[in-house]
């Protein structure tokens, strides 16, 4: 442990302060839980800043205009589209544009994220593409199949949106981004600076830098900076060499490997919640874990798990994986473990439109109803740190990750979410003719960090790791700025 200890310093000192070799950065020097602390506190002062989210809510504000239905006519629609009556194998040609009228209207007067998404002109070529490919479908026919006629409403609709809330039958229409790292390379930081064995980076791929380069864990447990990147599916960066500028010397030459969720998809907790440790193969370091796949249904033994020792100093929270519709749960554990409650810095935008008040039972004049909060921190100096393992958390998991990063002495560790916390207050409904289920958010919820990359679709970590590594990642920085106390 001395060894340890006497090798982390110049670590610490190379990671805040920058310019030395890579060798010596990943595991020749000292740290220690102040060092830790001084990182993840500068790592916090960007979330505990609440941002005037008030511009906003003019240039997403839906449009207040409605077509005018009788009351009669709003019950026959609504007889028709919030429960499925019957099914059909098959629709004609009027029938699938006719929901597709249906569609558009509906998406107009009650999709959250309508106006983020472009608003009536991206939707207007959208319905042009569909429309256009529904002539090409039926050709000759004189029915479609509706399974056919549902998957191309999905890639009109995913080539559109960038929402995983928004699902067609039981598919969300857009895929998961996937995230890559250049594996195995490691860069030094100096102020704004980013260094390649010295030599200081200009550009990436032509580009910032910053937006190339994140930080990282080392397999010894140091926090480094490496390349990570998230990209749409469907998107290969791995074919193409990534280049960086560097001054005073060559361009260095990168390629990009998969980090993705995939490599994780064989993780499974087993049941809702447990609560168990990690321990090293030494046996040198056991870092207690609390880990829910189910916030909704982890309960109140989920919540109770939130209340530790008092000699426990470093606690794992696992959310990879997580999902659940319920926020309840996971308020209580984080409120249990800071002390009290921690808010999100963010803006609502509700649709409130004829069918959405009838549906939700509301009685909230038409239009955009606007909700914001400046957030509530949580700051806490007690020597203990709350790691949260995330990727591929969706749902109440996305928001306990925003809750969390309101909590001084928390750090994520892992991939990106997956991309369902940008709308919220789901509804359900039915297109009339082909009974095709499409379920979204009537609600759009712009929060601080959800911008600084990938336009607000998902949530990106403090610290990049692949999910499938994030637990020792994690256990081994307990064990290298010895976090345990």
């Amino acid at each position: 442990m001395k060894f340890r200890k006497f090798a982390a310093f110049a670590v610490a000192l190379c990671i805040l302060l920058g310019g030395c070799t890579i060798e010596r950065e990943l595991g020749h020097g000292e740290a220690s839980y102040e060092d830790f602390r001084a990182y993840i506190d500068e790592r916090r002062a960007g979330d505990f800043t609440a941002v005037d989210l008030s511009p906003l809510a003019e240039k997403y504000r839906c449009s207040d205009e409605f077509e005018t239905r009788t009351d009669d006519e709003l019950r026959f629609e609504l007889s028709r589209t919030t429960s499925q009556k019957s099914t059909v194998s098959r629709v004609t040609k009027s029938e699938a544009m006719s929901d597709i009228d249906f569609l558009l209207r509906m998406l107009r007067e009650d999709y959250g994220a309508y106006e983020f998404f472009g608003g009536d002109e991206a939707f207007g070529e959208m319905r042009e593409r569909l429309e256009a490919s529904v002539d090409e479908a039926f050709g000759g026919e004189v029915r479609l199949p509706v399974i056919d006629f549902t998957a191309l409403i999905s890639d009109a609709l995913g080539g559109t949106i960038s929402d995983r809330s928004f699902v067609v039958r039981d598919e969300p229409v857009t895929p998961s981004d996937k995230l890559y790292h250049v594996r195995n390379e490691y860069f030094t930081r100096d102020g704004d600076d980013f260094y390649y064995h010295g030599s200081k980076v200009l550009s990436v791929d032509g580009g910032d830098p910053h937006d190339y380069i994140k930080p990282t864990v080392a397999p010894n447990g140091a926090i480094v900076y490496s390349m990570w990147r998230s990209f749409p599916t469907g998107f290969d960066p791995t074919a193409a060499f990534i280049v960086a500028e560097l001054e005073g010397a060559e361009p260095a030459n990168f390629r990009w490997s998969s980090a993705y969720i995939d490599s994780f998809t064989n993780y499974s907790f087993g049941e809702s919640f447990r609560e168990g440790s990690s321990t090293s193969p030494d046996g040198s370091v056991t870092v207690p874990v609390v880990a829910s796949s189910d916030l909704g249904r982890a309960g109140d033994r989920f919540v109770e798990s939130a209340d530790r020792p008092s000699d426990e100093k470093a606690l794992v929270l696992d959310l990879r994986v997580s999902g659940g519709s319920d926020e309840t749960y996971i308020r209580r554990w984080l409120e249990t473990y800071a002390g009290e409650p921690s808010e999100v810095n963010e803006l609502r935008l509700h649709r409130s439109s004829p069918m959405n008040n009838a549906i939700f039972e509301s009685d909230e004049p038409f239009g955009t109803v606007i909700s914001s909060s400046e957030g509530k921190n949580v700051e806490l100096d007690d020597g203990r740190t709350l790691i949260v393992l995330v990727g591929g958390n969706t749902g109440a998991a996305e928001t306990a990750q925003q809750l969390a990063s309101r909590i001084s002495n928390v750090i994520t560790v892992g991939g990106i979410s997956g991309g369902a916390a940008l709308t919220a207050d789901p509804t359900t409904r039915y297109l009339p003719s082909s009974g095709i289920r499409l379920t979204f958010g009537t609600t759009l919820r712009l929060s601080t960090g959800m911008f600084s990359e990938n336009g607000g679709t998902c949530l990106h970590p403090d610290l990049y790791a692949n999910p499938a590594d994030a637990l020792v990642f994690a256990r081994e920085m307990v064990a290298y700025y010895g976090l345990n106390g």
